[in-house]
């Protein structure tokens, strides 16, 4: 532990030479603040004011004793360590005062230079001891934090947020809080709540509720620098202060967290006056439950969506009932009729227990569709290849791109620019063919083995003259039996009008969206039961592990835990567990089981875990997915079998200490609630590791 996060100790004796020689051994030597009492009495007058990180006391002193002190100090303050000096020969005492809750005895009476390097020794253990008990009640608390946030995540958005804001508190042992979205496109914060306390102190009139980024202070710092901001000591000059408006809440201490989704910054969460210094640990704990209420303002978003889209299938079919006789005869202008019902192979409640779209589905959904809306539909690859079959007749497009360079020209350069429009936007586009005159379209659509592709909706009229046809039809000299042909096929294509048909290209490129998704949809409610299920099983491993790393004297013990602990809560099969070196600024292997001895000398050959240290450093974990790599230096992956794995740092106030990997041969991701309970454990055996170092 280094010597200046010891704040300041307290040293009780009535004997004043002694006071005065241990003080200054311990300040000068071992750099220990120590303020010195010459009895009992005087050092609790001074505690009511003071805080301080241990207390030293002697034993035999008038009107009260050591052991008197101690119990006294225990009832008001027992988070406060006690050190307590004995004579020789004093055995009673010394079981008296650890029955009593003293963590260490010094005899005194021994050479002075050794007695003074076990009393220093003995000093940072029992503080180090102190904080990675607190550190490790508050990681359990905080764990239990997101996992209550993970049960709620089916109440409304509003109580959520303002649950995320108050944890966000609690959790950092803060006073104030709030958090705001962030505009990086148009440099604008947008407030969204301030935690009670602050507007409860707040004499500001007015309150604005959006600020210019450039313009705002040092609060506004995490989102310019793009990173966590602790300041811990607000009355400092800075260059990033602008000053606090008259009523503001006065700060002493304050913590800014910028939240990203990918390379955006999307929120930005702060809290302040915390009675101790901010941490890794507190950056650590906003960043995770911001970033899971930040998935679920996401997910709410894109039920609406869902939502939205399904008012826009009711639209379309009472459009299609209104305009069309519904049975199975043909209509006065010869075109085909159209049910006014949905099959039931394209209702949402068929595709419940649907895991994903592949190629089949895609395929049966594409006929559905397609004899509903009677329009012609094929999924293409990125580079234009079919990849299922066309659904209803595309014969004018095919007999013209057959017969007519000209027509295959044409054709092949809208389908160029869909493709363009797709890869830039990720978003629809509809076009009018200049041959035929009829209306295509095309969007987006993610297929797993493929990873993507382009649905296309083809031979849509959205007029019922002949004129552009018959044009085309000229320019190019048709014959008479290819002519008729065409007009022919012409003649049976469905007719909407524009705006109807942009209205079918979204609303199959929603329903896409919605059953590509229908896997998160469908488990969120089983998971949530698994996750309440095993909750009070993970958290008493995750406190067990915890416990068993700070009593365990054996280095290979705490690696040999950590690993057991990280892979069995994860339900991955195999992993690794590495410490980091300051001098030599490497994560060394200290630990693997799960994998061949190869894989592990060929993976420290590549530097997977150095190759991402500057990550891990600040404290982000890692996941990944190792299907179908073709990276170089990822062979030994594949040699392996290996499907996903993830890097966990082990972060503590002082610095990194290590970090765990996980992986599995089996399973493809990681889940989300056991990334959590990933990231609990590496917080709560950092402590273990600082020991061990």
């Amino acid at each position: 532990m280094e010597a200046e996060e010891i704040n300041k100790i307290l040293y009780v004796d009535d004997e004043p030479a002694l006071l005065e020689v241990t003080k200054l051994f311990l300040e000068q030597k071992y750099n220990i603040p120590v303020e010195t009492k010459n009895s009992p009495e005087e050092a609790l007058k001074y505690l009511t004011t003071e805080t301080v990180d241990l207390i030293i006391s002697d034993y035999e002193m008038p009107d009260m004793n050591g052991i008197e002190f101690l119990k006294i100090s225990k009832e008001k303050y027992p988070k406060i360590p006690f050190i307590i000096y004995t004579g020789k020969g004093r055995e009673e005492v010394v079981i008296e005062a650890l029955n009593n809750g003293a963590e260490y005895y010094i005899q005194k009476g021994g050479e002075p230079k050794s007695q003074f390097a076990e009393l220093s020794h003995k000093i940072r253990t029992a503080i180090e001891k102190k904080k990675a008990e607190e550190k490790l009640i508050r990681d359990e608390k905080r764990f239990e934090t997101l996992l209550e946030f993970t049960n709620r995540s089916t109440s409304d958005l509003r109580s959520l947020m303002d649950y995320a804001l108050e944890e966000n508190i609690t959790n950092t042992e803060s006073t104030h809080g709030y958090f705001a979205f962030v505009e990086e496109e148009n440099n604008l914060l947008r407030m969204y709540s301030w935690s009670k306390n602050a507007m409860d102190e707040c004499r500001i009139k007015d309150i604005a509720r959006e600020f210019s980024i450039p313009k705002t202070g040092l609060w506004g710092e995490p989102i310019r620098e793009r990173r966590a901001i602790i300041t811990n000591d607000y009355s400092k000059d800075n260059p990033g202060k602008k000053g606090l408006p008259k009523g503001h809440v006065a700060i002493k201490r304050h913590l800014g967290v910028p939240i990203f989704d990918g390379e955006k910054i999307v929120m930005l969460a702060g809290v302040a006056n915390k009675e101790n210094e901010y941490d890794e640990s507190d950056i650590r704990q906003i960043t995770l439950l911001m970033k899971g209420l930040w998935n679920i303002i996401r997910h709410h978003e894109y039920e609406k969506k869902i939502e939205t889209a399904k008012n826009e299938l009711r639209d379309i079919k009472a459009a299609i009932s209104s305009d069309h006789s519904i049975n199975n005869e043909k209509e006065e202008n010869g075109l085909p009729s159209i049910s006014s019902e949905i099959p039931k192979a394209v209702t949402d409640e068929n595709f419940r227990d649907k895991s994903h779209l592949n190629l089949k589905k895609l395929q049966d959904l594409q006929n559905s569709l397609s004899e509903v809306l009677g329009v012609s539909m094929v999924v293409l690859s990125p580079d234009g290849r079919p990849l299922t079959e066309i659904s209803k007749s595309g014969s004018i497009c095919d007999i013209l791109g057959h017969n007519y360079e000209k027509a295959a020209e044409i054709c092949k350069e809208h389908l160029v620019r869909a493709i363009e429009n797709i890869n830039r936007n990720n978003t629809p586009k509809t076009w009018e063919c200049e041959a035929t005159g009829l209306m295509c379209g095309a969007f987006p659509v993610n297929i797993p083995e493929v990873s993507a592709g382009m649905w296309c909706i083809r031979n849509c009229r959205i007029n019922t003259g002949y004129e552009k046809i018959d044009r085309f039809l000229r320019s190019v000299q048709a014959d008479e039996e290819t002519s008729r042909q065409i007009r022919d096929e012409y003649s049976a294509q469905k007719i909407y009008s524009e705006s109807e048909f942009k209205k079918i290209v979204s609303l199959i490129w929603y329903l896409n969206i919605y059953l590509s998704h229908i896997e998160d949809l469908n488990l969120r409610m089983l998971k949530e039961a698994e996750t309440r299920e095993s909750y009070y099983e993970t958290s008493g491993k995750l406190k067990e592990a915890g416990l068993k790393i700070l009593r365990s004297d054996s280095t290979d013990d705490i690696f040999r835990i950590t690993l057991i602990t990280a892979i069995d809560i994860s339900g991955m099969d195999c992993g690794a567990l590495y410490s980091y070196d300051e001098k030599s600024d490497q994560m060394h292997l200290r630990h693997y089981t799960g994998v061949t001895e190869k894989f592990i000398t060929e993976r420290d050959k590549s530097g997977l875990i150095n190759r991402y240290y500057d990550i891990i450093l600040k404290g982000d974990s890692i996941y990944k997915s190792c299907r179908n790599t073709g990276k170089s230096g990822e062979e030994s992956i594949t040699r392996e079998n290996i499907k996903t794995y993830g890097i966990i740092p082990i972060i503590h106030y002082s610095g990194i200490k290590g970090c765990i990997v996980v992986a599995s041969h089996t399973a493809d991701r990681i889940e989300y609630d056991k990334k959590l309970m990933l990231e609990a454990l590496a917080a709560q055996i950092a402590p273990g590791f600082i020991k061990e170092q």
